[in-house]
Order: C-alpha cells, then sequence, then structure tokens
C-alpha cells in the first residue's frame, strides 16, 4: 500500500476531478485511514452551499454517559472519536467544513 502522503495526492486528485461535476461529499476508507471530503450540499432553504459536511470531535470518558442520537448511539471504554455526518447529528458542537476541505482519520483523531 502507497504511503499515507501518496494516497493523501491520490484521493485529493480525484476530489478536485469530481468537484467539477457537481457536488461531492464523500468518505473513503481504505483500512487504514479514512478520507472525509466535504463540499456543498442543498441546504434548506434549498440552495447548494457549503457545508457538504460536518465533523465534531470528542474523548468518550471510560464508563461515561451514551452519546445517543441521529440514529447512533455509542458508549465504551475511554476513546476518541470523530464524527462526520451531513448534518450535525447531535446537539454538541460541530464544526462545517468549508467547500474543498479534505480530512484524514486515523485512530479517532483528524492528523491531516
Amino acid at each position: 500500500m502507497p504511503n499515507l502522503s501518496q494516497r493523501l495526492a491520490i484521493i485529493t486528485d480525484f476530489a478536485d476531478e469530481i468537484r467539477q461535476l457537481g457536488l461531492s461529499n464523500f468518505i473513503y476508507c481504505d483500512d487504514d485511514a479514512i478520507f472525509a471530503h466535504a463540499d456543498r450540499r442543498r441546504q434548506p432553504d434549498g440552495e447548494f452551499r457549503a457545508p457538504g459536511l460536518w465533523v465534531h470531535q470528542q474523548t468518550c470518558p471510560r464508563n461515561g454517559p451514551r452519546l445517543d442520537g441521529g440514529g447512533i448511539s455509542i458508549s465504551s471504554p475511554q476513546q476518541e472519536i470523530v464524527m462526520v455526518a451531513s448534518v450535525p447529528m447531535t446537539g454538541d458542537r460541530w464544526q462545517p467544513l468549508e467547500a474543498g476541505t479534505l480530512l484524514v482519520l486515523k485512530e479517532g483523531n483528524v492528523v491531516d
């Protein structure tokens, strides 16, 4: 498997190409890292604009409260998690991603 920087370059080129064809939000996993590309999406007012994706990163404490919302439920030993979604799934502080953003996620952290 190519190293992470080589894979990131290939996926960046792909994202740049497909963004020219229309809306292109995607999440891709290659068994080592997760790549999340944000573009634009139809907003509640019907307009197409960013954010196409939102991100939320948090530490889940050991024996802490469950995270429930948007059809998911997370409870586990203490761990770092990153969630990416088209719209915020909980009442926590989600960050909107600008059009053209490509995140690399590994082991519950944003690494690039």
